[in-house]
């Protein structure tokens, strides 16, 4: 599958994770559900590879190390794959804006498996509104070669540049959704943000979404078992949506 095609399936996916269709099944309801909030939670699975199989997952897991009970487990069920899964929660009610989350925090814990082969814990996804017409999906990827431990992802730092820890070069990255360029597919390349992501949107901006990605969609298959657990949001823990 080209590098083309990719950017267009997972823009159409983005597209549908950030107005929270279910299922869309032409472009005229795609262009509709613009207008809607984002649904209460927000979960998907998409096809890479194109074998017919979503192989990378979010589900509830036992914690590897024996000392949280329940927590969110990235798992690509033991296949080397490109596949990619997205886990948002609705924040839209919160009435959050990236001020609030650089001041109040976003954080996350993760524990890199012993099979994981991928970048690890891998994104961090938001969705946002500012002062141009339609929504912006914007992740940065992490890669720490860390494992066997639980490690804590400080990405209230990361959004103004500031973060040091491993891991932490990669730069933000923007898809910016309309009714035109979702539905047309005529601007489908990710953008590259500069690493202040507070400088480039603004303090104002809303906060529709937050939530996780994981996955390797332009790079060569690799398996992916990788835990999540306590993902806070300006001093309040969600829990998020599983796509199993």
């Amino acid at each position: 599958m080209s590098g083309q095609i990719i950017r267009r399936l997972l823009l159409r996916n983005a597209a549908a994770v950030a107005v929270g269709s279910a299922a869309i099944s032409n472009d005229a309801e795609l262009t509709e559900l613009f207008e809607d909030p984002v649904s209460s939670a927000l979960s998907r699975s998409v096809d890479i590879d194109g074998d017919g199989i979503d192989h990378v997952q979010f589900a509830a897991a036992d914690d590897p190390a024996g000392e949280r009970g329940t927590v969110l487990q990235a798992s690509s069920q033991g296949a080397a794959t490109r596949d990619y899964a997205i886990s948002l929660r609705n924040l839209a009610f919160a009435d959050l804006t990236l001020a609030d989350l650089v001041d109040d925090g976003l954080a996350y814990d993760y524990y890199v498996g012993a099979d994981n082969t991928s970048m690890a814990p891998n994104e961090v996804c938001l969705v946002l509104t500012g002062p141009e017409n339609g929504l912006d999906l914007v992740f940065r990827t992490k890669d720490d070669e860390r494992e066997g431990d639980w490690y804590t992802r400080d990405v209230a730092t990361e959004l103004i540049g500031d973060s040091e820890l491993p891991g932490s070069e990669q730069p933000w990255k923007r898809i910016h959704l309309t009714r035109e360029n979702a539905t047309a597919m005529d601007r489908s390349n990710v953008e590259l943000l500069e690493e202040n992501l507070l400088e480039r949107f603004g303090a104002d901006t809303s906060v529709r979404a937050a939530g996780l990605g994981h996955g390797m969609p332009t790079m060569e298959p690799e398996t992916i078992d990788t835990y999540y657990d306590a993902f806070a949001v300006a001093g309040t823990e969600y829990e998020l949506p599983t796509t199993s």
